[in-house]
């Protein structure tokens, strides 16, 4: 299968710079969206989050960075190994600093230090100037101690500069020839990896890149937000979402509203995908996340991760799993499971595939003269078979896609059955596909 090439992906701006200087109010400002924690805990940042901008009809990637440094001592060197990566893959590098410091602080300089020894064009953003007083004192020599020419005074809590600072940016772009996609070229396909604790979604989607894209840890609870990472596949735009484990009860307010992100980032995805652990059966908690996921009306897939650990594994057993797998999610019948191992990235490209197939079974549309020859069918098959009466129908109408729905008019003063509905369900899905996504049936009586 094709990998993911870095000449085919977006050009892209890492921020970097030391805690609390305002990098990831910055990242959000760009992506317009509240992808990463802003706390004033220092640290809060340990991944590097990626995150489309959109600017003057083009698109780049701006990737967030865990702050150099980082208090805790057992993630520092991850956490700084993240920001090296950061650095060494990024086209344009902003080094963020603040006004409230008056002048650059040691690690400031240090940082700058490391930064002028690349190769790589840099761009120094002096934070927190909202006012015309603080944009003073960033233009003044003192930051010019750095030794980084470009200097933009800016507010990423306003957006005072960051206009000016996307303009000269856009402008490097354009002399390393860097390719700027369209925004209409926002046609990737999201999926969202949740599940519990240390069932390997980091390592699922570190694997799919084929690099160490997410920090990494056996300590449960290391990703504390979701990290979306846009990458193509054989050509085709996928944004993965790795997002932090899901427990039954959060034990920290930062972990609570990762938790409340992950499903956050859920309700936005075309794709989720519920990871299980192999090694042991599904819980009660995966149920929860399971019925989370049918709530939010998106596509869904099942990975059962580790599964180079399962002894003497073979057809049976798998199918044995996936026994299993139906009898714990019942209301899941429609979604794939996939049978993965992120460590040694056993049929771990089939995730993509999937994906790829749920979204466009989300989008598919029957014609109606097939949905009525449909209907005159199954409607004879359950009369003759079951000998059970069913609604006098006027139509049944395709009403809408992503997710697939369905309108029954039918005549008579009783309420349609679920029962009858679900009838239609599975022969829908028996008839025309809808592997991977929901499938909504409305109905509506007249006189």
């Amino acid at each position: 299968m094709d990998q993911a090439s870095p000449k085919q992906n977006p050009p892209s701006l890492a921020i970097v710079g030391r805690v609390n200087v305002g990098k990831s109010t910055l990242f959000n400002r760009l992506s317009e969206e509240r992808k990463a924690l802003v706390s004033d805990t220092p640290g809060t940042t340990r991944d590097r989050a990626a995150g489309s901008v959109i600017w003057r009809g083009r698109m780049f990637v701006a990737v967030d960075t865990a702050g150099i440094d980082v208090p805790e001592r057992e993630l520092r060197d991850k956490v700084r190994r993240q920001i090296k990566i950061a650095m060494e893959k990024a086209d344009v590098i902003l080094m963020l600093t603040d006004v409230a410091s008056a002048a650059p602080t040691k690690e400031d300089r240090e940082l700058a230090k490391i930064l002028r020894t690349g190769k790589k064009p840099i761009i120094l953003g002096v934070n927190k100037c909202d006012n015309p007083t603080r944009r003073s004192e960033a233009g003044s020599g003192a930051w010019k101690q750095l030794g980084i020419p470009d200097v933009f005074a800016l507010s990423a809590g306003n957006g005072t500069g960051v206009g000016d600072v996307l303009d000269y940016v856009l402008k490097i772009f354009g002399r390393l020839k860097k390719r700027l996609p369209s925004a209409l070229e926002q046609t990737a396909t999201k999926l969202a990896v949740i599940g519990q604790p240390n069932v390997g979604k980091s390592s699922i989607v570190n694997a799919l890149l084929g690099e160490e894209r997410v920090v990494v840890s056996e300590f449960a609870g290391t990703t504390r937000e979701p990290v979306d990472t846009f990458v193509l596949y054989n050509r085709e735009p996928f944004l993965l979402i790795d997002t932090v484990g899901i427990q039954r009860k959060a034990k920290a307010s930062l972990e609570a509203t990762g938790v409340k992100r992950s499903l956050e980032a859920a309700r936005l995805a075309d794709v989720v995908a519920l990871v299980l652990d192999a090694t042991r059966p599904p819980t009660s908690q995966d149920r929860s996340l399971a019925g989370e996921i049918v709530a939010t009306g998106k596509g869904a897939m099942i990975i059962v991760n580790k599964w180079d650990l399962v002894p003497e594994k073979n057809t049976q057993t798998m199918h044995e799993y996936r026994e299993m797998i139906r009898a714990h999610f019942p209301f899941m019948a429609w979604v794939p499971i996939v049978f993965v191992s992120a460590k040694t990235s056993e049929k771990i490209r089939d995730i993509f595939e999937r994906a790829s197939m749920i979204r466009v079974e989300r989008n598919r549309t029957i014609l109606p003269d097939d949905l009525a020859k449909f209907l005159r069918q199954v409607q004879t098959a359950r009369t003759k078979g079951m000998g059970v009466a069913h609604p006098k129908t006027y139509r049944f109408d395709q009403t809408g896609t992503n997710p697939p729905t369905f309108l029954l008019v039918a005549k008579g003063k009783l309420p349609i059955p679920d029962a009858y509905t679900n009838f239609l369900e599975k022969r829908l899905r028996e008839r025309f596909g809808f592997t991977g996504t929901p499938v909504r049936m409305l109905t509506k009586k007249v006189k």
